[in-house]
């Protein structure tokens, strides 16, 4: 029973993000909206989460996970729970 839910365990970490994946989601959450192409300059984690599953950076990723990594690599988003504002250039 053990190594059954060991083994669900490891497929499950394989399957979401790695260290290579969480250096390119901190590059576009540090980046702002509007120079991915996306039509808002704020955005939520939800929005940042559906946009790095559109680009393929991950298959899958929940709000709370994206927190996570943001929070451990020091992102200027990961103090937000809900969303990240950026400034938008004027002109």
């Amino acid at each position: 029973m053990l190594e059954r839910a060991s083994a669900r365990w490891s497929r499950r970490r394989t399957l979401g993000s790695s260290d290579l994946g969480d250096s390119e989601i901190l590059h576009v959450a540090e980046l702002p909206p509007y120079e991915l192409g996306l039509p808002y300059g704020r955005r939520s984690l939800q929005q940042l989460c559906d946009h790095l599953i559109a680009r393929r950076v991950v298959k899958h990723l929940s709000r709370e996970h994206l927190r996570r990594i943001l929070k451990k690599g020091g992102s200027a988003c990961s103090g937000s729970s809900a969303s990240c504002s950026v400034m938008t250039p004027s002109g």
